[in-house]
C-alpha cells in the first residue's frame, strides 16, 4: 500500500513538473530517463514502471492491464443430516481468490423405506429411547449453554436398538449410564455416527447381545461397557478408540478375537478378565501400561507379544492363561509384578529381557510345562514362590549379584536337576527347594550364612552336600525326608540349631 502510495505521489509530482513546463530543467536540457522499478500486473490490478530522470524527478508509466482470474473449478459437497457441506467453486491458480461457500449441516432426517435418504443412516427404534436434553457446552461471553440428547432404552424387554445420532434436530451426544444395562434379550445395536461418548455400564449384563456397531466418533469404551455380555463374540473397535476402561469386557466367555487400536495408551484392570473363549489379542506399540487382571483367566489364549512401548504390567496381568504357549516380554518392562504369569500351565519356556530387574512374587507360580528360564544379569531381585510348583522346570542359573534365595523360590519343581547359585549368595531362605525330588546334588557358595526352614525338605534324590563354613544359622528340618543324603559341613563348630536341621 505504501508503494502504491508512494507512486502515486510521484505521478502526481511527474505531472505538475510537466504543466510546469519542467520548471527545473534549463531550457537547453535533454531529458535522461532511467526505469528504477517495475510493479508487475496482477489479476486485479495494471502493471507499472517507475522512471528517474537526469534532473531528479520521477514520474511512472502504465505497462500492462489486469491479467484477470485464472479460474479452476471445484466440485461440492451436500450438506448431510450431521455434517456440513459446500457449493461448487472456483480458485485463482495466480491469487487468493475463492467463491467458496459453507452449507450448514442439516440436523434433520428424511427416512424412506427404513434409511434416510442423504446420509443411508437407518431408521431408529423411537419407541424403544428415552431421550433426554443435557448441555453439553456453555459459551462464557454470552452466558449460554448448548444443549444436545442422552439415551437409554425405554424397556428392559427391548430386543434390537438403532441409536440415531439427532433427535428432534438436536445431536444425540451420548449413550447414558446404565442404558441398557441388564437388557437380557438385547441382541443387536447400531450406533449412528455422531455419537460421542459411551457411558459406564452402557451395555453391561446383556447376556443376549451378539452384534454391536460402534461408530468413529466414539473416542472411548466406558468402563464395565460391555462387562458380562456372555454371548458377543466380536467386536469391532474404531480407530479414534483412545481408551478401554476398566472391566469393559469382562466376563464376555463367547468373545473370539478383538484388535486393540492404536492410540490406546493403557489397557485398564479387568479389560479382558475372564474372557475364556479369547483366543489371539493384539497389542499395538502405543500401549504404555497393562494393568492388574487384564488378560486373567483368558484361558484360550495361546501367544502374546508384548511390545516395547510398555513399561508396566501389572499383577495377575495374565494370571491363569492356561493355554498360554508363546511369551514374548517387552524390552523396556523393569518388573515383573506379582503373578504376572502364575497358572500359563501351557507355557514351555520364558526368556526374560535384558533390563528387567525384578521378579513378583509367585510370577511364574505353577507354570507346570515350563522347561526352561533364561534370566539375565540386570535381574537383582526374585520374590517368593517365583517358580513354585513349576514341575518340567529342569536346570536354571542364578545370575551373579544374587544374595538371597527367597522362600519357596524353587518348592515343588520336581524336574529340576541341576542348579547353579552364585558366589554372591548370603542366604537360602524358607522351604527354597521343597519337594525338588530330582536334584540329586548342588553346591551351597562359600558365602552363605544362612540356610532357612525346611529349604531342601523332601528333596529324594540328593545324594551328597557340603556345608561351608560361612553357614552360620541352620533353622529346623532343612534337609528332612532326604533319604539318600550324605552332609559333609566345612565348619570347625557346628551352625546354630544344627542338631534340628
Amino acid at each position: 500500500m505504501q508503494k502504491k502510495f508512494f507512486i502515486v505521489l510521484l505521478v502526481l509530482a511527474s505531472a505538475v513538473c510537466c504543466a510546469l513546463g519542467l520548471a527545473g530543467c534549463k531550457k537547453e536540457h535533454v531529458c535522461d530517463f532511467v526505469k528504477v522499478e517495475s510493479v508487475p500486473p496482477t489479476c486485479t490490478s495494471r502493471g507499472e514502471s517507475l522512471y528517474l530522470c537526469s534532473c531528479g524527478n520521477y514520474f511512472s508509466a502504465i505497462d500492462a492491464e489486469p491479467l484477470g482470474h485464472d479460474y479452476q473449478e471445484h466440485e461440492g459437497k451436500e450438506a448431510t443430516c450431521h455434517e456440513g457441506g459446500w457449493e461448487a467453486y472456483q480458485t485463482c491458480s495466480r491469487c487468493d481468490y475463492t467463491s467458496y461457500k459453507e452449507m450448514p449441516a442439516i440436523y434433520e432426517h428424511n427416512y424412506q423405506e427404513g434409511y434416510c435418504t442423504r446420509c443411508n443412516e437407518p431408521e431408529p427404534t423411537l419407541n424403544a429411547l428415552f431421550f433426554t436434553l443435557i448441555p453439553v457446552g456453555h459459551d462464557v461471553e454470552k452466558d449460554e449453554y448448548s444443549y444436545a440428547y442422552s439415551v437409554k432404552a425405554n424397556s428392559k424387554t427391548i430386543k434390537e436398538v438403532i441409536i440415531p445420532s439427532l433427535y428432534n434436530g438436536k445431536e444425540v451426544f451420548e449413550i447414558a449410564k446404565d442404558a441398557f444395562n441388564g437388557c437380557a434379550y438385547l441382541t443387536d445395536v447400531y450406533i449412528s455416527d455422531g455419537v460421542k461418548y459411551m457411558g459406564t455400564s452402557a451395555f453391561e449384563s446383556c447376556p443376549s447381545l451378539k452384534n454391536v456397531r460402534i461408530p468413529d466418533s466414539i473416542a472411548g469404551i466406558s468402563s464395565f461397557a460391555f462387562y458380562g455380555c456372555t454371548a458377543l463374540t466380536e467386536i469391532s473397535l474404531p480407530n479414534g478408540v483412545e481408551g478401554i476402561g476398566l472391566e469393559a469386557f469382562r466376563d464376555c466367555s463367547s468373545l473370539k478375537s478383538i484388535v486393540i487400536p492404536d492410540g490406546v495408551t493403557s489397557i485398564d484392570w479387568f479389560t479382558f478378565c475372564n474372557c475364556t473363549a479369547l483366543t489371539s489379542i493384539t497389542i499395538p506399540n502405543s500401549v504404555r501400561e497393562i494393568k492388574w487382571n487384564a488378560f486373567e483367566n483368558c484361558s484360550s489364549l495361546t501367544s502374546v507379544t508384548i511390545p516395547d512401548s510398555v513399561k508396566e504390567i501389572g499383577h495377575k496381568a495374565f494370571k491363569d492363561c492356561s493355554s498360554l504357549q508363546s511369551l514374548t516380554i517387552s524390552n523396556n518392562v523393569e518388573k515383573i509384578e506379582g503373578w504376572t504369569f502364575s497358572g500359563c500351565s501351557a507355557l514351555t519356556s520364558v526368556v526374560i529381557p535384558d533390563g528387567i530387574k525384578e521378579i513378583g512374587c509367585a510370577a511364574f507360580e505353577n507354570c507346570s510345562s515350563l522347561k526352561s528360564v533364561s534370566l539375565p544379569g540386570s535381574v537383582t531381585s526374585i520374590d517368593r514362590y517365583v517358580f513354585r510348583n513349576c514341575s518340567s522346570l529342569a536346570s536354571i542359573t542364578i545370575p551373579n549379584g544374587f544374595k538371597e534365595i527367597s522362600d519357596g523360590l524353587f518348592e515343588g519343581c520336581t524336574s529340576l536337576t541341576s542348579v547353579t547359585l552364585p558366589n554372591s549368595l548370603t542366604s537360602i531362605g524358607i522351604g527354597a527347594f521343597e519337594c525338588c525330588k530330582s536334584l540329586t546334588s548342588i553346591t551351597i557358595p562359600n558365602g552363605v550364612t544362612y540356610i532357612g526352614y525346611k529349604a531342601f525338605r523332601v528333596c529324594t534324590s540328593l545324594s551328597s552336600i557340603i556345608i561351608p563354613d560361612s553357614v552360620k544359622e541352620m533353622k529346623e528340618d532343612v534337609f528332612i525326608w532326604c533319604e539318600s543324603l550324605t552332609i559333609y559341613c566345612e565348619a570347625l563348630a557346628e551352625p546354630a540349631r544344627w542338631s534340628d536341621s
